[in-house]
């Protein structure tokens, strides 16, 4: 869940000492009111805005549109992509035909509602990446800016070659990410596998940084996604936040039912070379000598819904003694048919990505726990909407 900086702590070392009104540890801030203005009938947005070189963008916003969305399936994650469109009627950012924000500069927005006694109202970030390229309407005094986040630069760059220095995902997705000069990525359950597992093959071949993070996390059953204020996140695939949110029929504008969400009840993973002895695995792993495949697949999944087999090359950085529990936790998080809707709402800009929420809408009869793979928001001085791509719950991803 998405908090921006509405709410912080309170600790020793942080310019603060304990007086008696202050606890160790104890939340502060507007949020409570932020939420309250989120879930209002009556509620009025603000944004503000800021680009590399240029400085605050605020005044100049029309409206803002962006995604974010991660995949279904054990695929490759999407980076977000949005549009920003400025009014500049003042001629201060379009100076000899040309914008003044130019491509590769950073942006950020904020976005949230009015209040009163806050000239800015409450903000939290909502996007945060780079221009990927400004165009110009001369008779409007427009420029729209369409806007990547970091997960663009990620595929952008490359590398190969012996990672040996960075031998376990934490170590070399956070060196990938310092490349770029960009912030060490947020892992959840930071101090368990994702620092404990150690890469066998630290030999990669040659691609690009976003893959290779991908092969580093899917190795050890880990998902990944940058989040509005435009830092890695990292989250196991197993798991979801519980927000507590419950979206009922007052609270939607429109429901539309998308696909059906990858079913996989067998799933076939590459050694990369064949077994040996000495190598990790037991009798009930079915493995024997000189194997170079291993399949997983659940019997009573392919009975119910027939047989759907994934034998797709998977670009893992990882070693032999992860293979097994891959195969047969991708099975596992997958082999019961799942459905994907999207939903529109007034937005809740807090919720985030792998956030749990509920839907209960006897209108369109839909009722139970979802996970939120996707985040469209449309942001203007009137009117602040979002769209929430939705997987039913009965198995996480």
């Amino acid at each position: 869940m998405e908090t921006g900086n509405l709410l912080r702590e309170w600790t020793l070392g942080d310019g603060f000492t304990l007086a008696d009104w202050m606890l160790l540890g104890q939340e502060i801030g507007r949020w409570d009111p932020f939420v309250r203005q989120a879930k209002s009938r009556r509620r009025r947005s603000v944004m503000s805005g800021f680009a590399e070189k240029t400085g605050s963008i605020t005044k100049y916003i029309k409206n803002v549109q962006f995604t974010r969305r991660i995949q279904d399936s054990l695929h490759e994650p999407q980076h977000g992509s949005g549009r920003i469109v400025l009014q500049d009627q003042a001629d201060e950012l379009i100076q000899n035909g040309r914008s003044v924000i130019s491509k590769n500069d950073k942006v950020k927005i904020w976005a949230g509602f009015q209040r009163s006694g806050f000239v800015d109202g409450d903000l939290i970030p909502r996007f945060t990446g780079i221009v990927k390229n400004p165009q110009i309407n001369t008779r409007t005094r427009q420029i729209a800016l369409d806007v990547k986040d970091y997960g663009f630069l990620m595929k952008q760059s490359q590398t190969s070659g012996d990672q040996s220095a960075f031998n376990s995902p934490t170590l070399l997705v956070t060196e990938l990410l310092n490349r770029l000069n960009l912030k060490a990525p947020e892992f959840q359950n930071s101090t368990g596998l994702p620092t404990t597992y150690t890469i066998g093959n630290t030999t990669l071949s040659r691609r690009n940084f976003w893959k290779i993070a991908d092969g580093a996390l899917k190795g050890i059953g880990y998902v990944m996604f940058f989040n509005a204020r435009g830092d890695l996140q990292c989250k196991r695939r197993d798991n979801s936040l519980e927000t507590d949110e419950v979206f009922f029929d007052n609270d939607i504008i429109s429901i539309k039912y998308e696909r059906m969400a990858e079913l996989i009840n067998e799933k076939a993973v590459e050694m990369n070379g064949v077994t040996t002895p000495w190598e990790q695995g037991t009798a009930a792993d079915s493995i024997r000598w000189g194997q170079s495949l291993y399949t997983s697949k659940s019997e009573i999944s392919q009975a119910q819904n027939g047989m759907e087999a994934d034998y797709e090359a998977e670009p893992m950085v990882a070693g032999w003694d992860n293979i097994l529990p891959f195969g047969r936790d991708s099975v596992d998080w997958l082999k019961y048919p799942r459905h994907i809707i999207l939903m529109k709402t007034p937005a809740r800009p807090y919720l985030d990505l792998m956030d749990k929420v509920r839907v209960d809408s006897d209108k369109y009869n839909i009722h139970g726990q979802m996970n939120i793979l996707g985040i469209t928001e449309f942001i203007s001085s009137s009117n602040y909407n979002q769209t929430l791509a939705l997987i039913s719950h009965r198995e996480l991803f």
